[in-house]
């Protein structure tokens, strides 16, 4: 039965069910930050802190469809919504602290840095900087495209791609371009930033490793997958995962690009979320109601839970 001894499941009620979740919950202290995209015939989403060791609910905020990931810190706890908002609230009660307007809906992670900057990747085509303590913007960066994800940082340096098919690496403090890379396809996810080299894959299938500081491609050619990517790169030892929408998990060479194993999920189920990691397994959830962990040197299934959607 479930929950068994040590488990917990929210709602409590067998019966009950929540809305759709597209992003993982964030786990802050004994605190779970998780979100919902929309709940019943409403066009609203839920955030909601639900303690980590009971799963008993501390308080839910109300927005417009939530697809952004929680980020948690110094107390506040940042989220964006489908209203074209940026909201930070207290992460005790859930209060509202500050709200910034985009042009469009953000779907992106609120990504934080270590001066106290808040980014938020907007689907207006901007990428804003604001002060991470009352929401002022410090500075905007136009695209030519919208924006799904949050930022990769780098000290000084941020680095995403756009719907406009480029790559950015943008100074953090100022707001100025350093470089930009066209690979004429949207770059949706958040770029992995491993040891100097940007790993990022694209709609179109492409896999790409480039240079953090000069903005030069490192591989000698892309790597195709069988279908869009969506998800973000991970490392793995020294395996570079990427997911495809397909339902294929390749496992790459990071210094070359070449394949070392592919997995393909079994019932057939496409990917479109990231997988999570540890230093030796990987863990993916294709739409065929199972989580499946891989071995990450070898791309084989260690164990395989099946859900019940």
């Amino acid at each position: 039965a479930f929950p068994a001894a040590g488990e917990w499941q929210y709602p409590p009620e067998a019966d009950r069910h929540l809305g759709a979740s597209y992003t993982p919950p964030t786990l802050a202290g004994d605190v779970l930050y998780a979100v919902t995209y929309k709940e019943g015939n409403s066009n609203q989403g839920k955030l909601r802190a639900l303690s980590a060791t009971s799963g008993v609910l501390l308080w839910e905020f109300t927005a417009a469809d939530l697809v952004s990931q929680p980020t948690v810190r110094d107390g506040l706890v940042y989220v964006g919504s489908s209203d074209a908002q940026a909201y930070a609230l207290d992460a005790a009660t859930g209060q509202v602290r500050w709200k910034f307007k985009t042009g469009h809906k953000v779907w992106a992670t609120v990504a934080l840095d270590d001066s106290r900057s808040a980014y938020v990747a907007s689907l207006d085509h901007k990428l804003y900087a604001l002060n991470a303590a009352d929401g002022a913007v410090q500075w905007t960066f136009p695209t030519g495209g919208a924006l799904a994800s949050a930022p990769a940082i780098d000290r000084s340096t941020l680095f995403f791609g756009s719907a406009d098919g480029r790559l950015y690496a943008v100074n953090a403090r100022s707001g100025e371009k350093q470089w930009e890379l066209n690979f004429g396809a949207w770059l949706w996810a958040t770029p992995l930033l491993n040891k100097g080299i940007l790993y990022a894959g694209s709609l179109d299938g492409q896999v790409v490793a480039v240079d953090a500081s000069s903005g030069k491609q490192v591989w000698e050619q892309s790597y195709r997958t069988d279908g869009p990517v969506s998800a973000a790169p991970l490392m793995v030892g020294d395996i570079l995962v990427i997911a495809a929408q397909s339902g294929k998990v390749y496992g790459l060479d990071p210094a070359t690009g070449r394949l070392r194993w592919n997995y393909v999920a079994d019932p057939a189920g496409q990917i479109f979320s990231s997988p999570a990691a540890d230093a030796q397994s990987i863990y993916l959830a294709p739409g065929n109601q199972r989580l499946i962990a891989l071995d990450g040197a070898r791309g084989q299934p260690t164990w395989v839970y099946r859900t019940e959607g």
